[in-house]
């Protein structure tokens, strides 16, 4: 939205409790063939599917586009942190997309870095903590007994899913300056975004301003830091294939 785009579908494919799964991303697809007002399909969460199974689904979204003749997909690369890992998500898209329907979509690389101001609740990165290069906890930062049982009753309120986790991140973060420190500097984020959506914001904003005759290409994205890595003019001639 903050790229131009108007009104969409948003079809849920899951929860935040465990991790994505191609079957959900398949009925999101069976969902949305039954409306006529849609154009343009993206899924950008699909990139966190294993192995190749995002291949799959996008295959299946092509088919989609093909058989109804009225939208468009907008597909996302896995992400790659460098250049050569760039190579290698091109050769696996290339490898594995078959071949059939391309005409009906665009893949888009690379991702998008994004400085956002989110909250990012304990249950997210308890277990993702090092110190200095040894992974640690955060009961390994205190030896106040008092922290550590709040601490407990925190982590039993997550793993129970209990409507108490909040209320006891809140108490415990008052509590202990290293949790709170630690949050603070999550707060303010760099994210490694997939670019499907800013990119379908950009494709309404030109069908809107300058009619589905122009390419939705050479745009200003907004909100956007930077890229994982830059990609040459000669780079990217080389990424464009006929359909």
């Amino acid at each position: 939205f903050e790229n131009g785009g108007g009104s969409c579908y948003i079809i849920s494919t899951g929860n935040y409790y465990r991790s994505v799964q191609k079957a959900d991303f398949i009925r999101g697809l069976d969902t949305s063939r039954i409306y006529d007002e849609i154009t343009l399909l993206t899924f950008p969460d699909a990139v966190n599917l294993p192995g190749t199974q995002l291949y799959e689904v996008q295959q299946k979204a092509l088919q989609q586009s093909a058989d109804l003749g009225d939208r468009f997909c907008i597909l996302d690369l896995k992400y790659a942190e460098t250049k050569s890992e760039h190579n290698d998500v091109v050769s696996a898209f290339r490898s594995n997309i078959n071949g059939k329907n391309l005409k009906y979509g665009a893949a888009y690389t690379p991702h998008l870095r994004k400085q956002v101001s989110q909250t990012v609740n304990y249950r997210n990165w308890k277990d993702l903590l090092w110190l200095i290069d040894v992974k640690t906890s955060l009961r390994q930062l205190t030896t106040d007994s008092v922290l550590l049982e709040k601490l407990t009753q925190l982590e039993t309120a997550i793993a129970t899913n209990h409507k108490s986790e909040k209320q006891k991140e809140r108490e415990l973060m008052e509590l202990f300056p290293a949790m709170k420190k630690i949050a603070e500097k999550l707060k303010w984020a760099t994210l490694a975004l997939p670019p499907s959506g800013a990119i379908a914001g950009v494709y309404c904003t030109m069908d809107r301003t300058r009619g589905v005759w122009k390419a939705p290409a050479n745009v200003n994205l907004s909100d956007v830091s930077e890229v994982a890595y830059s990609v040459s003019d000669g780079e990217q001639d080389g990424l464009n294939v006929d359909a």
